[in-house]
């Protein structure tokens, strides 16, 4: 059987990069940073019975970032949302702005303001009178508001719909003028749920780069809650990814794409080729996934892990210079998804290297090229080529950061490569998972602040 030695570098980043990973409050910075927005153990429960909807969530948002909160349908982006606003206060932890405590805070004495999924506008009242609604309700209407007010009516390009209503506009209008009225107020931190939920692929775009264009200018956190990944790397310098209501990982968009640090995480960001990998009983040194075994330059520190291979790290011509090392698999097409400037192409290979009784005679890759020069057909063979450095590993079971070097290895600026388990640094998944519905149930009627109340609190006047 024929070898190639290389060292497998670690999925998650080095400490050296600069990237942030979630953590226990151990982890964590003793003293939260004088600006920025700071969740310090934020946990919540609406129903004893169904466990908590947040679990000791830690979130660092530094000042004048454009941040970015994903994960799945029910892990706990709406809750943590309507914390920050105030709209819900959490069991354990606390919320720091500014260096200020606002945890027990009411949402009319936070300097928070929201745009909620569904607009939350006012129907008898006219967009400047929505858009004014907050500074009225504070007595804050002045020649300068007014001056606040116009600036913002003519970046929001509302010019001549100062007088019609809500039912009279079109979904992108009503959502300038949702944007409008919460900045009037000058908020310093901006709450965008879902705000790109139910546009088509052209108003996404278009609203995505509205969006970060004013980000930039106001100089606000921006605070988005999405589900959509594409949505979020557009506009996000900085994104967490929650999961059964843990912070699993934050990081800048190219980390969280290209150094996940769970098979979770992975596979979120559309990362779908993960692998289990064994140590050789016989070899040491030898680590062996379902279809390539390969030498690494020292003992391997584990006896199975969890592998992920990038789909853009897969070559489908051999670079050149490439060097000894370069891997060479025999694949078969499945599947072509043309997506614009990028083919998605699923593949096949036969697995011939697991050894386990009854493993799956083939595994499938997925990879992406820009290649258009040819066309790809399903059933056609190529060849794919991958640098051993792009295997990037995941210790199985781990539950914390275990800084080990694997082949002796050490980035590029010397700090030790870390494991992390597929449950992140919080602990293995499932342990505290709850179903956000299941706490959005809970929190009907008398708890729940009703679409009026909504609609106040977006525009920054407390209760209607």
């Amino acid at each position: 059987m024929a070898h190639t030695t290389f060292k497998l570098p670690v999925a998650g980043a080095s400490r050296a990069s600069g990237a942030r990973l979630a953590g226990p409050p151990s982890q964590l910075a003793a003293a939260p940073p004088a600006g920025g927005l700071v969740i310090e153990n934020g946990s919540k429960t609406f129903d004893p019975r169904r466990g908590k909807v947040l679990d000791r969530v830690c979130l660092t948002i530094e000042p004048d970032c454009f941040f970015a909160l994903l994960g799945p349908s029910g892990c706990g982006k709406s809750t943590l949302l309507r914390l920050i606003a105030g709209l819900e206060f959490p069991d354990e932890g606390r919320i720091v702005l500014d260096g200020r405590d606002i945890t027990k805070a009411p949402p009319q004495a936070r300097p928070v303001n929201t745009v909620f999924q569904n607009f939350a506008l006012f129907p008898h009242l006219n967009v400047r009178s929505n858009i004014e609604f907050g500074l009225k309700a504070q007595n804050a209407l002045n020649a300068r508001t007014r001056a606040i007010v116009a600036d913002t009516v003519a970046a929001m390009q509302l010019n001549g719909l100062e007088k019609v209503y809500p039912d009279e506009l079109s979904g992108g209008q009503q959502q300038r003028v949702a944007l409008a009225r919460a900045l009037v107020n000058q908020p310093k931190v901006l709450l965008l749920d879902e705000p790109m939920s139910h546009l088509d692929d052209y108003l996404k775009s278009k609203v995505g780069q509205d969006l970060l264009e004013l980000q930039r200018r106001l100089k606000t956190i921006f605070v988005m809650v999405a589900h959509d990944r594409e949505d979020s790397m557009t506009v996000a310098s900085d994104m967490a990814i929650l999961h059964q209501g843990r912070i699993v990982q934050q990081d800048s968009p190219k980390l969280l794409f290209s150094r996940p640090n769970s098979a979770f995480v992975a596979e979120f960001m559309g990362k779908s080729n993960v692998f289990k990998a064994r140590r050789d009983p016989g070899d040491p040194r030898s680590a062996v996934l379902p279809f390539v075994s390969a030498r690494t330059a020292s003992p391997l520190p584990w006896e199975s892990a969890l592998v992920l291979i990038n789909p853009d790290s897969l070559l489908l011509e051999r670079p050149a210079a490439a060097g000894d090392g370069l891997l060479s698999l025999e694949a078969h097409i499945d599947q072509a998804r043309y997506r614009g400037y990028i083919v998605e192409l699923v593949c096949s290979l036969r697995n011939s290297f697991s050894g386990e009784p009854g493993a799956a005679a083939f595994s499938r890759l997925q990879v992406l090229t820009s290649d258009h020069s040819r066309d790809w057909i399903p059933g056609e063979t190529v060849t794919l080529y991958l640098r051993p450095s792009e295997i990037l590993t995941l210790e199985s079971g781990a539950e914390t950061v275990k800084p080990i070097s694997l082949a002796g290895g050490s980035d590029s600026q010397g700090g030790a490569y870390p494991f992390v388990g597929p449950g992140g640094l919080n602990g293995p998944q499932g342990a505290a998972g709850a179903d956000e519905d299941a706490g959005t149930d809970a929190m009907d009627g008398a708890a729940s602040l009703g679409d009026a109340d909504d609609r106040a609190v977006a525009a920054g006047g407390g209760s209607a």
